[in-house]
């Protein structure tokens, strides 16, 4: 039997809580496996019911900043004596010194990173990025989603390849197929070309980028924008379309539980971000058969969309570039069947899960 423990700062609705649902869920289900979830923070009781019986939840109950709980997680490790331990956001990065330590125990310790590096701290100190890029160096394996995310890890910050795998994010295409979902309201009865844009309001996602091409636009290429989600430049960016007059074509709705729903709805996904890790928000779109329009930005993009059969790329920084991304976009006439069928293939819960159980079989 095969102790795993995963580890994470806490559960939501996020997409990095989406991935550690599946995957405890997806490794529980093989006898020869034993899953153990342990969170920093409280787990909200409503979360806990998407987790099958054989998987086991605790949480630590800490409150104050994670760093300062090293220790403690350290001594739990210890105590429950994993085969393998991963650790499942990057802000624990700094754990990966502690691999040699763990692995006089047993324990293999590993990190599912989520973000591009390089990207993530372009702004942070020297000494800080020293300290990570030595702590990569330590972990036993660094589970990455995208070649984009493989190859910063490897060029800049000085892994060797051999111990990064490559492994997508899933989703979970016949349950996302299979749910009934009620049309929102503000999808009732269009009479207008709309996507969906979904994510936190930050710089990453570039927000601001969509607004300013879109306030360069003719009217002869009418479409709404509906935005989905909360966040730290909620009120720049809704000013930012008041200055532009596009109030009646970017339409910020909040945070949304029932994304699906506006997804299946809509025309199609865009995606404006400056970077990303690899978008669970693009994997559910193409679930729903869902063509997406998407900035051509590191992170998984140039995987997952397959030019002009589930989606259309350009540079959206680039107005020039832009404008005719969108015409070809708007014009192009994809298919449902075949964008379900391509991310069934590729993505598929089960096509992954069978992944990870090769690789914690053979670490």
């Amino acid at each position: 039997m095969t102790k795993i423990l995963i580890i994470a700062s806490m559960l939501g609705r996020d997409g990095t809580s989406r991935f550690i649902t599946y995957l405890a869920n997806g490794i529980s289900k093989k006898d020869d496996f034993h899953v153990n979830l342990l969170f920093f923070r409280k787990v909200d009781p409503f979360f806990l019911n998407k987790f099958d019986d054989k998987v086991s939840v605790e949480s630590l109950n800490i409150t104050g900043k994670i760093w300062t709980s090293f220790l403690t997680l350290f001594d739990r490790i210890i105590k429950e004596k994993p085969n393998i331990c991963i650790i499942g956001f990057h802000q624990l990065v700094l754990m990966g010194f502690l691999t040699p330590l763990m692995n006089l125990f047993g324990v293999k310790l590993l990190i599912r990173d989520t973000i591009i590096p390089s990207l993530f701290h372009k702004n942070t100190c020297w000494i800080k990025r020293f300290l990570i890029k030595k702590a990569y160096s330590c972990f036993n394996k660094i589970i990455v989603q995208s070649k984009d995310m493989q190859n910063d890890i490897v060029c800049n910050w000085g892994v060797n390849k051999q111990d990064t795998i490559l492994v997508n994010n899933p989703v979970d295409v016949s349950s996302i197929n299979n749910t009934t979902y009620a049309c929102p309201e503000e999808l009732l009865n269009k009479d207008i070309f709309t996507f969906v844009a979904a994510g936190r309001l930050s710089y990453q996602k570039g927000y601001d980028i969509i607004i300013n091409r879109m306030s360069e636009l003719e009217n002869t290429i009418p479409f709404r924008l509906l935005v989905l989600g909360s966040g730290e430049l909620e009120g720049k960016l809704k000013s930012l379309v008041v200055s532009k007059k596009l109030q009646d074509k970017v339409v910020f709705l909040g945070y949304k539980t029932n994304v699906a729903a506006y997804l299946k709805y809509a025309d199609a996904l865009l995606l404006s971000s400056r970077y990303e890790g690899f978008p669970n928000i693009v994997l559910e779109a193409q679930a729903l058969g869902k063509p997406v329009f998407a900035n051509n930005c590191l992170g998984g993009i140039n995987e997952i969309i397959v030019e002009g059969e589930n989606g259309l790329t350009c540079d959206f920084e680039d107005a020039d570039k832009f404008l005719k991304g969108l015409h070809k976009f708007m014009n192009y006439t994809f298919s449902f069947e075949n964008i379900v069928k391509m991310t069934t293939t590729r993505y598929d819960l089960d096509t992954i899960m069978e992944r990870f159980t090769r690789i914690f079989k053979v670490i």
